[in-house]
């Protein structure tokens, strides 16, 4: 998998906490998280998927915040005739593969007709999601 596609799916796998709701509480109205009705082990799989992808973000945002320092002029600035440099230095880490050890997970661990995860959502978790 690349980067590109670790760092869109690790965040589809937060965004399975849950979906948020809004509810009366006495007068007011507050925001609160629902779980999504998920098994013990399909919510282990996707920890452990969120463990190993946070540590590729991690590894990136190191990376980034290196080459940021080795563009950056003196004035904290990334110079003009650089930037396309700069760029191209980003977009080849994005598309660099990772090293991500992941728990495939089935549509039935998910229990998509009974959760209402947004296809969006579903739709980068794909490259973690088996036949």
């Amino acid at each position: 998998m690349k980067l590109n596609e670790a760092l869109n799916c690790l965040q589809a796998l937060n965004a399975l906490d849950g979906r948020s709701r809004v509810v009366r509480d006495g007068g007011q109205e507050r925001v609160v998280i629902e779980p999504y009705t998920l098994s013990a082990a399909t919510r282990m799989a996707i920890a452990r998927n969120i463990a190993s992808l946070s540590a590729e973000e991690q590894a990136f945002n190191t990376a980034r915040q290196s080459l940021i320092r080795q563009f950056c002029n003196a004035d904290g600035e990334i110079p003009v005739d650089q930037r396309k440099d700069f760029e191209s230095e980003i977009k080849s880490m994005l598309e660099s593969e990772t090293e991500a050890k992941l728990v495939l997970l089935s549509e039935a661990d998910l229990q998509i007709g009974m959760n209402p995860i947004p296809p969006s959502v579903l739709a980068s978790l794909l490259p973690v999601i088996g036949e």
